[in-house]
């Protein structure tokens, strides 16, 4: 990983940490965080590739802010999540779809199975009602390991 490829990978890189960090402390993802991920995915997509790349990032972005909404609807995620979704989304042209769907469920399951054998072998602990899953920490991982293979293939 070198050059372009190490700064493209940073740039999505600590904004996913710090979605899954603050996710994690607070249960809450910052708008400005979302729209600044979205904003840089779509630029480096144009900034490299064009317009034509730049509307399939988009056109990702939709498809899951549209899912996003869904899933908050149902109230399976929190708003934050599906925004955030979205915002990921825009790294991944649309064909890469179902590849960032994958990780980000392999990411959830993990997640869900390191939760519940946390609260299996830890003291008890009393939830609060209306804490969430932080399920920005899948995001956050299916994202980075959707596009690590794409910038550093060897």
């Amino acid at each position: 990983m070198l050059g372009i490829e190490l700064l493209q990978f940073v740039a999505i890189a600590i904004p996913s940490v710090v979605a899954a960090w603050s996710d994690i402390r607070r249960r809450t993802i910052a708008n400005w965080l979302c729209l600044l991920t979205a904003c840089i995915g779509l630029a480096f997509a144009f900034g490299f590739d064009g317009w034509d790349a730049a509307l399939w990032h988009a056109a990702h972005m939709m498809v899951a802010l549209l899912i996003g909404v869904g899933l908050f609807a149902m109230q399976w995620w929190g708003g934050g999540d599906g925004k955030f979704y979205a915002a990921v989304a825009a790294w991944v042209p649309l064909s890469g779809f179902f590849l960032l769907l994958l990780w980000i469920a392999l990411a959830g399951f993990l997640l869900v199975a390191v939760i519940f054998i946390l609260r299996r072998i830890g003291p008890p602990v009393e939830r609060p009602e209306g804490q969430s899953l932080p399920y920005g920490v899948a995001i956050a991982a299916g994202i980075l390991c959707t596009l690590l293979p794409v910038y550093w293939p060897n």
